[in-house]
């Protein structure tokens, strides 16, 4: 037996019971909140298992997505030991919930280093509830098609750092790899669409309004109307909250100005650097930014491809200049270069939601803007 770290299981809560043949007794099992703090977690309950079973308890206050976690400890060649935690993701209302799996074995790991959770996610068999049979349908809806872009990017990432001279072969990968993201996010807006009542649903309409310049005003408003025929009041509520907020920050509005500074160390509005006319891609990066300076040779490309309808503005971040002029000679970039003071960096942060390097701001030819993203393959979607 498990006892849920919250102590007397109230009639109103939920019970998640079941069997996992080799575990070991006195493991710890928790129940993590993945929607609050992301691939992480936040810890809802947790105790430990015996003879091979378990039972947590809790309570939720409204469906919530949340991951099992039964936690392990490997060890390196070296000696050195490490922890590990299996992941069982599960939409949690309060209701009597079981879980059923062949053995522990069979379980995915939250991380292990290559290959994915998407890969044995299947072995677990969770019930209980109708937002669970919800979420069932969602993973079955979509679990070959995001199998198959973990394959893909794992292939373009290979590829990338290829030594036998197959790099050749990357942008037809790269290609896929794009299509494929394409049908998952179709296959996801689908099953929004199907499944309007959903908890799940709501659930994935709140993970799009958290993305900055991804949707449009009328798209916001579209989502929160798909979805406002669900029971679980208190996500909608949420959910009303974040629509108008996010239309802050929503595709196709005029771009918000702010002043750079160029080589010169002479100070000129966006505005006056952007050429009407034409698409403008605005990269803001870092000398000491890793993911930043892997993109560049993805931007050289689509610029060269893109020549006369795309330009290029790099928008450094660094605190110091002579970085940035060190990174620029490096790098090479055939486009104009620009920095911002400390004080328009943290404009930026209103502005653009910009709390994360590298970030790429699309506008297009009367500026307003397309896309903001950190993923240059987006862009490129954006510009077909």
């Amino acid at each position: 037996m498990l006892l849920g770290a919250g102590g007397t299981f109230a009639q109103s809560g939920f019970t998640i019971t079941g069997r996992v043949p080799g575990v070991k007794d006195s493991t710890v099992i928790r129940l993590m909140n993945i929607e609050d703090e992301g691939r992480r977690g936040k810890l809802v309950t947790q105790g430990i298992c015996l003879n091979g079973g378990f039972r947590l308890e809790g309570r939720v206050t409204s469906p919530t997505l949340c991951r099992v976690e039964i936690l392990g400890t490997h060890a390196y060649e070296d000696g050195q030991s490490f922890q590990t935690e299996t992941e069982t993701c599960m939409m949690v209302e309060n209701v009597p919930m079981t879980m059923e799996v062949a053995h522990l074995d069979s379980l995915p790991l939250t991380y292990e280093y290559g290959h994915s959770p998407l890969e044995k996610e299947m072995n677990a068999t969770v019930s209980g509830g109708t937002e669970q049979t919800a979420y069932v349908a969602y993973r079955r809806a979509l679990h070959d098609a995001e199998l198959r872009t973990w394959r893909l990017d794992r292939m373009c990432l290979d590829l990338k750092f290829d030594k036998a001279g197959c790099v050749d072969s990357l942008p037809v990968w790269q290609a896929r790899l794009r299509s494929m993201q394409q049908e998952v996010a179709e296959r996801t807006d689908a099953f929004i669409r199907s499944h309007p009542q959903a908890s799940i649903s709501a659930c994935l309409v709140e993970q799009k309004l958290k993305k900055p310049f991804t949707l449009s005003a009328d798209e916001i408003d579209a989502w929160v109307t798909c979805v406002q025929g669900t029971p679980d009041t208190v996500r909608l509520s949420r959910i009303r909250e974040l629509a108008e907020a996010a239309k802050v920050y929503a595709t196709g509005q005029p771009f918000k100005d702010f002043v750079l500074t160029d080589t010169l160390k002479q100070a000129l509005p966006l505005s006056k650097v952007r050429r009407a006319g034409v698409y403008t891609l605005v990269d803001f990066w870092a000398s000491w930014c890793g993911p930043c300076r892997a993109s560049i040779p993805h931007l050289k490309g689509l610029y060269e491809a893109q020549s006369g309808r795309l330009d290029i503005i790099s928008v450094s971040v660094d605190r110091k200049e002579a970085d940035w002029l060190r990174a620029m000679r490096e790098e090479q970039m055939p486009w104009r270069q620009y920095t911002v003071s400390p004080e328009v960096s943290k404009q930026l942060d209103d502005l653009y939601q910009l709390h994360s390097i590298p970030f790429l701001l699309l506008l297009d030819p009367d500026g307003r803007i397309v896309v903001g993203t950190h993923s240059p393959d987006e862009v490129d979607a954006a510009l077909l």
